[in-house]
């Protein structure tokens, strides 16, 4: 039994090492616009059984240079399976959509109106008004807690919900900036 659990160990390391030598080589016949070679390795190692987001995406890139946006978007959404939070095969399968004619879903209305609201301000002048907002909450309670002078809670409880709203804009922006910039730098790459 130890023989034979040793001997199936040996040859799915072998085959594990020969699919990474067949994904490095089909990379390799990519780089150097052989997209037919680099598809058949690619479809090599699926034969194999074996499986993983970036090989699918691979051979959806191959096929969508071949211009074959039906078995790109194929492979694309393969990879989006296995890796559903990635944005840049939800580009690509846009792009697939768009070369094939098809509109994209219509956006639910509250996403719509959430980017109405981030393109009305720009970052810079929403952190401005969040730190104003956020300083103004601070006097008011300090005006309050000292008896200064009386504010009701409602102006403290508004000024802190402005507060809130515009730091939700900042946030917001910065992640669709790390979004956009993270696409630029993988699109780079390639």
């Amino acid at each position: 039994m130890k023989i034979f659990n040793t001997i199936l160990i040996l040859f799915i390391s072998v085959n594990s090492f020969s699919a990474e030598k067949l994904f490095a080589k089909a990379d390799s016949l990519f780089q150097l616009n052989n997209t037919d070679s680099a598809i058949l390795l690619y479809q090599e190692i699926l034969d194999k059984d074996m499986e993983s987001p970036e090989l699918y995406y691979n051979i959806g890139i191959c096929y969508f240079q071949k211009e074959k946006f039906n078995k790109s978007k194929f492979y694309f959404q393969k990879s989006l399976v296995l890796n559903p939070k990635s944005e840049i095969i939800k580009g690509r399968i846009s792009q697939c959509n768009l070369n094939l004619g098809k509109k994209s879903p219509p956006k639910i209305f509250y996403i719509s109106w959430k980017n109405k609201l981030l393109s009305f301000f720009s970052k810079n002048v929403s952190i401005i008004i969040s730190l104003t907002s956020i300083l103004s909450v601070f006097i008011l309670l300090l005006l309050n807690i000292f008896d200064i002078k009386r504010i009701p809670k409602k102006y403290i409880f508004l000024t802190a919900l402005i507060s809130l709203f515009f730091h939700f804009i900042i946030s917001s922006k910065i992640e669709k900036e790390s979004i956009l910039s993270l696409k630029d730098n993988t699109e780079s790459i390639k």
